[in-house]
């Protein structure tokens, strides 16, 4: 059973920021791409979320690699799926904060 997916502020903007660099630095077509794919994935983590590996164990932060430069952070619970982040691979990893 699939469960509802929602995205925290952080991620909202964090997508925000994806598609306004995508659409500014490629095309509106990339930026739509980008989209179709990430909503792919959150399909995918609604229906099937411990088929993804966890990240940090102690908060039950999961990982989904939506691209090779985005990944996707999100938490289970009961009913439903949080997206806590939206990460840009190619930014220093000590800037993502949960």
């Amino acid at each position: 059973m699939s469960k509802k997916v929602v995205l925290l502020s952080e991620a909202e903007q964090d997508l925000k920021s994806v598609m306004l660099y995508l659409n500014f630095r490629w095309s509106q077509e990339v930026a739509n791409n980008f989209l179709s794919i990430f909503h792919k994935a959150t399909h995918s983590i609604s229906n099937d979320p411990k088929r993804f590996p966890i990240f940090i164990r102690k908060m039950n932060i999961r990982k989904c690699v939506v691209t090779k430069h985005n990944i996707i952070y999100f938490v289970e619970y009961e009913d439903v799926i949080q997206i806590l982040r939206i990460y840009d691979t190619r930014q220093n990893p000590h800037k993502l904060k949960f």
